[in-house]
């Protein structure tokens, strides 16, 4: 809720603003080790580079939405 009420009060102060949460997947770090397979998990480079392509395409109708890495949206 966090998030969804930082959207709409950040959208009444200025125009244009959007905020998403993002899940970023399995990525290869000691926290997902014990968790993840390693042909599972994506490196930190490649986890990067997909959520800086979803950031690329959101529109300001997206702002207080939750997506992952992909871009899917997910509920909240």
């Amino acid at each position: 809720m966090g998030l969804r009420c930082a959207a709409i009060e950040l959208g009444r102060r200025r125009h244009g603003p959007i905020v998403v949460a993002i899940h970023p997947g399995t990525t290869a770090s000691p926290l997902s080790a014990p968790f993840a397979s390693a042909a599972r998990a994506r490196t930190p480079d490649e986890s990067a580079a997909a959520i800086l392509s979803v950031l690329e395409r959101l529109e300001p109708a997206d702002s207080g939405q939750f997506f992952k890495w992909d871009g899917t949206r997910l509920p909240w």
